[in-house]
């Protein structure tokens, strides 16, 4: 099974970081008595099924994108995009998220927890409890949360916006400008910053020496490109509502613009790819406008910013 859904990744992952916390570390700070069956006290692996032996006894086995077969006794199994095979088996706590579960005759376990997943257990098999939580269920519950960091991101994202547009407003409405100007162009950069970027890090990571730069590059520069361009966008954007709905722009630094731009990309960023577009589309316009400053390459001039139409009385 490889099902990549996220808001099961992110469930089944807080579940597994609260148990191994809660359970594995304890059981990390003991050693197995002299005699004891305890072979493996933690097991923690993805891409690899597992089997637990009859007559062994380990603490905790957490499995991504693999099965797990017990067939002895665990504390603690969990399991994510797999199936949990209990036979003869003693579990206390099993949690399976996107998977299945199949207890088989003589196995007895304390508490069962499913995310998205099937459900059997055959007769003469012991079961505590069990609860199951549905795709649903954890949407509702994660909603609330979800819309809050929208819109905290969307508050900082507009905050930021202005800051940039008060300091480097001719800048950011020229490589704006430079995305309906020279298309063409902006395409091989933003397939430059796609790719070539990406690349870079590869290449600076290689040596020693590269791996600070690199993660220079990845941590700052890329994303630093990334939400320029996505201003840059933004205040194009702006200056098109400000031209039709007064007739004019602003003469000055685009901050109206800006601030009415930065709203409007922030709606459209909630549709899928939306905002990957944006942003990859304005930091394709900015590496245009900084080569050409950086190399003198041709450029036509800043866009006219003060368009045709009387001012409001």
């Amino acid at each position: 099974m490889h099902r990549t859904v996220i808001w099961r990744a992110i469930a089944a992952l807080a579940v597994a970081l609260v148990l191994i916390l809660s359970l594995a570390a304890p059981a990390l700070a003991e050693e197995p008595a002299t005699g004891s069956t305890t072979d493996r006290p933690v097991v923690l692996q993805a891409n690899a099924d597992l089997t637990v032996p009859a007559d062994s006894s380990w603490d905790t086995v957490v499995l991504f994108a693999a099965d797990v077969t017990v067939l002895g006794t665990v504390d603690t199994v969990v399991v994510v995009d797999g199936t949990a095979t209990l036979t003869g088996a003693h579990v206390a706590t099993l949690v399976v998220a996107g998977g299945a579960v199949d207890i088989g005759t003589g196995s007895v376990v304390g508490d069962v927890r499913t995310i998205d997943s099937t459900y059997h257990v055959a007769t003469g098999a012991s079961v505590g409890s069990q609860s199951a939580l549905e795709p649903a269920a954890i949407a509702v519950s994660l909603a609330p949360l979800a819309i809050a960091l929208w819109i905290g991101a969307a508050l900082a994202y507009v905050l930021a916006g202005l800051v940039v547009a008060a300091i480097a407003g001719g800048q950011l409405r020229r490589a704006g400008a430079t995305i309906t100007r020279d298309p063409g162009v902006v395409t091989l950069g933003a397939l430059g910053v796609l790719f070539g970027m990406p690349l870079l890090i590869a290449l600076l990571a290689v040596t020693i020496v590269g791996i600070p730069t690199a993660l220079a590059v990845a941590i700052v520069a890329l994303p630093m490109v990334w939400f320029v361009g996505s201003l840059s966008v933004a205040v194009r954007i702006g200056d098109w509502i400000l031209l039709q709905a007064r007739g004019r722009v602003e003469a000055a630094h685009p901050v109206v613009a800006a601030f009415l731009g930065t709203l409007v990309v922030g709606v459209l960023s909630i549709i899928p790819l939306v905002g990957f577009l944006i942003g990859l589309a304005g930091a394709g316009a900015v590496s245009v406008v900084a080569w050409r400053a950086a190399f003198g390459g041709s450029d036509r001039g800043p866009v006219q910013t003060v368009q045709v139409g009387a001012a409001p009385a």
